[in-house]
């Protein structure tokens, strides 16, 4: 039996050894943790694509960009969208 290189990689994909598209809440959670200092958050849906996030005594809003979670090539990213609120700045 001869194995292609493309059954190779959907092998790799379907397993889960391929990239994993993270969600866009997974994205602003993982850069607000980043951003504000701070572990513990509440995030927010607040409208298409936009996030409100509250931590540590801070609050900033992020927006995604990219493909997030919906099989897409293009890797998810979370950016802030206001300076963050509260905390030491």
């Amino acid at each position: 039996m001869r194995i292609t290189l493309l059954q190779i990689v959907l092998l790799l994909i379907v397993s889960g050894c391929g990239p994993q598209l993270q969600t866009q809440k997974e994205a602003v959670v993982q850069r607000a943790r980043f951003d504000l200092s701070c572990q513990d958050l509440n995030v927010q849906e607040l409208g298409d694509r936009t996030f409100g996030v509250e931590g540590c005594e801070k609050r900033a809003t992020y927006v995604t960009k990219g493909q997030c979670g919906n099989g897409g090539v293009t890797e998810c990213t979370a950016i802030m969208n206001t300076d963050q609120k509260g905390g030491e700045n």
